[in-house]
């Protein structure tokens, strides 16, 4: 046959012909995609070095925040889960939780090393690696947890009005910090300047010359990481700093979402985290490199312990508390604001766990032995006897184990505690003056605007709580008004009993800072607390109905319209000009040489003196960048005990 008949083609070989086409394309297309890609950059890097871009500089610290968030809230998810036994907490809660746990085990970490001079890339590097490790399985199971429950709120018109304003503020947030400039008189002092000495050091050591130092300093434990790191410009690293606390204000906001959870039931507000934006002090005390909003992290993890506490008062919830009360006070003393009324609070939830144990055994009810786990819709349980006993043990035991290497510490530098307080007391402590307490309490000591009597202090803490949210046309931006008006809500539906035990903390932290020292700055330290109750609280109001909203809607208009222009105030309005003149740098073209301008002074003063030395200068306080040994000459400060009389360097 001169011609053969062929079978017909197969629908397999047609599939495999089709698959050979799309293989062939998508390589083309590929090769074609780098080839432009080449030419693009090789244009641009001809104008404009792609190697000096500033947002290499930008993304290498992200890079670095990520790990870190990563390893905190994965290690953190293994404490709640193995030795916490908290199972079934909602995803944004665990997250939340996990994380205050971890940055704890972090620090106490960092301490360890820092007592035996381990400060090295290498320990950088090898501490998150460790801490992620361990708890990789954990930390996945609660990344597929957040992914699934992203989308479970629905959008309403409130949400979407306050998640779209929550963003903007966000965003002009991160738009100053963007520069060094950014940084505030404290943390260029010495927030920012520890962690410059203690990765110099490659240890903790003591500041003889300076009180401030011995101050409680969690945040510029977390600073010094960033100063290990290996890879940063010296400018990127002071830009680290204000980037971990942008980091730990993310989470605080991810704390207040998960607090007006709790609070409102099983209908989720997706964007109550917009309501701290409605608290004005914010924008006059931003993110300067400092510890307030670190310190307010801890304050929403203790709102969300307490929760618990009243829910079920098993050792799990007392453990919680301690790492909340533990963290705030290891970051700035001025967290007593919170922790003293979270401890009258969590002794009632405890009183309360015992009158429900003994009411059910009047009914013959067995109680339960509480194993730590709670249900997404949490109700009061029963905690046997023995957990009952057993959680203010845990609290007091590893809340002080916690807060231990602050106050050991000071015992071996300074032979005092709490040094630089209590001078007249710990008459040992070193290194001092003659009547040198005295220059301390009157000179260097934040002073009160508070009455002295006790009864005055009452009157006038009453008298605050109806005033100090009209503070910011008579000195600066408070807390937001709403916060008091709206408190009678806490009774409506919901879960009223959350709802009043986070206004409740909210009030006791109030009337501490009334009673203790009044200035604005420290408002902040427990503002988080105050703007989960009042999300909790709007959203309650707004549900009741057409009527409620529209009574409700002018006293937020006039909240808003009274408080508009404070992201405008002097810090935050320079900051932001600082952020957006270093963008103006990358575009005429001066890339990351920029970094190079800032403290330029401090940082050649540095460079011109042995790493060995030791530095007198003769002003008070500014002197980061110049990384060397620095003693203040003024008064008070020993300076004797830590230059020696022949020629010191001094610098003015």
């Amino acid at each position: 046959m001169l011609f053969r008949s062929f079978p017909p083609s197969r629908g397999g070989d047609s599939s495999r012909l089709n698959a050979f086409s799309k293989r062939g394309l998508s390589t083309a297309g590929l090769l074609l995609g780098l080839c432009g890609f080449g030419v693009v950059a090789h244009t641009l890097n001809g104008s404009y070095s792609i190697a000096r871009w500033l947002i290499w500089g930008y993304l290498q610290i992200w890079g670095w925040l990520i790990f870190f968030c990563a390893s905190c809230v994965a290690f953190g998810q293994l404490l709640l889960v193995r030795v916490l036994r908290l199972r079934n907490l909602p995803a944004l809660e665990s997250a939340v939780l996990g994380m205050m746990a971890g940055v704890l085990a972090f620090v106490m970490a960092m301490y360890g090393a820092g007592a035996i001079g381990l400060f090295d890339w290498f320990f950088s590097v090898a501490l998150p690696g460790v801490f992620l490790a361990a708890g990789l399985s954990h930390g996945i199971t609660l990344g597929r947890r957040l992914l699934s429950e992203l989308f479970v709120a629905p959008f309403t018109l409130l949400s979407a009005l306050a998640g779209g304003a929550g963003v903007l503020f966000l965003t002009m947030t991160y738009l100053g910090i963007l520069s060094p400039d950014a940084l505030g008189y404290d943390a260029v002092w010495f927030h920012v300047k520890i962690a410059q000495d203690y990765a110099r050091w490659k240890g903790i050591a003591p500041f003889p010359g300076d009180y401030s130092h011995a101050l409680p300093h969690l945040a510029s434990i977390l600073y010094t990481w960033g100063f290990l790191v290996p890879g940063l410009h010296t400018a990127q690293r002071w830009i680290f700093a204000l980037h971990m606390e942008f980091c730990i204000l993310v989470f605080t906001l991810a704390g207040i979402s998960a607090a007006v959870q709790r609070q409102i039931g099983p209908r989720p507000a997706r964007s109550g985290w917009a309501a701290f934006f409605l608290f004005p002090g914010f924008f006059v005390y931003g993110l300067w490199g400092t510890a307030d909003h670190i310190a307010a992290f801890f304050s929403i993890g203790m709102a969300l312990a307490l929760v618990h506490v009243f829910e079920s008062p098993a050792p799990a919830s007392f453990a919680l508390l301690a790492f909340g009360i533990a963290g705030g006070l290891l970051t700035k003393y001025q967290a007593v604001y919170v922790a003293a009324p979270a401890l009258v609070l969590a002794a009632i939830g405890w009183s309360l766990g015992w009158w429900r144990l003994a009411r059910a055994r009047r009914r013959a009810v067995p109680a339960e032995s509480a194993d730590g786990s709670f249900e997404a819709d949490p109700s009061p349980r029963l905690v046997s006897r023995r957990d009952l006993w057993r959680g203010p043990i845990v609290l007091v035991a590893l809340g002080g184990l916690l807060v231990a290497p602050h106050f050991l510490k000071n015992i071996v530098f300074y032979h005092n505690p709490v040094y630089p307080f209590a001078q007249q007391i710990f008459t040992h402590s070193t290194p001092t003056v003659p009547d040198g307490w005295l220059y301390f309490e009157h000179g260097m000591k934040p002073q009160s605007q508070n009455p002295p009597g006790f009864g005055d202090k009452i009157t006038n803490a009453i008298r605050l709580l109806r005033t100090v949210s009209l503070l910011p046309r008579s000195a600066a931006p408070a807390v937001c008004s709403l916060f008091v008006l709206l408190i009678p809500a806490a009774t409506l539906g919901g879960r009223r009993r959350a709802t009043v035990v986070v206004c409740a903390l909210g009030l006791g932290s109030l009337v501490m800072w009334a009673l203790l020292l009044v200035d604005s700055r420290h408002l902040e330290t427990f503002a988080p607390v105050l703007a989960a109750a009042l999300a909790a609280l709007i959203v309650k109001i707004w549900r009741l109905g057409l009527a409620a909203r529209i009574g409700l809607a002018p006293l937020l208009v006039l909240q808003v319209a009274w408080a508009a222009d404070a992201p405008f105030t002097d810090h935050s309005r320079a900051a932001m000009d600082s952020g957006i003149r270093l963008i103006h740098a990358g575009i005429e073209g001066r890339g990351s040489s920029v970094l190079d301008d800032y403290r330029a002074g401090y940082v050649a003063l540095g460079r011109a003196v042995p790493l060995n030395a030791k530095l007198v200068i003769h002003t008070f306080g500014l002197s980061l960048g110049i990384d060397r040994d620095i003693v203040m000459d003024s008064i008070g400060f020993v300076v004797s005990h830590v230059v020696p009389p022949a020629a010191p360097h001094a610098c003015s």
